[in-house]
């Protein structure tokens, strides 16, 4: 893995892979990010955790059962 700096550009991107979906992708520089200066696997480690954060925040999905009805009990 390639040395990196506090100015290094990292970009997320969610692509739904329907047609005609939009990609979603947004490029932060690794300051933006809280970088504390990791390399190698923990700076991989950092990536994934931050990346897993932007993606919750950025998917609103969940599952229901077709015949529920508000205020059913």
């Amino acid at each position: 893995m390639k040395q990196v700096t506090k100015d290094t550009k990292v970009t997320f991107a969610l692509d739904k892979c329907v047609v005609g979906a939009r990609e979603d992708k947004q490029t932060f520089s690794l300051d933006d990010i809280g970088w504390n200066g990791e390399q190698g696997n923990e700076l991989n480690r950092f990536l994934t955790s931050c990346f897993d954060e932007w993606l919750s925040n950025h998917i609103d999905c969940g599952w229901y059962f077709e015949d529920d009805v508000e205020g059913d009990e």
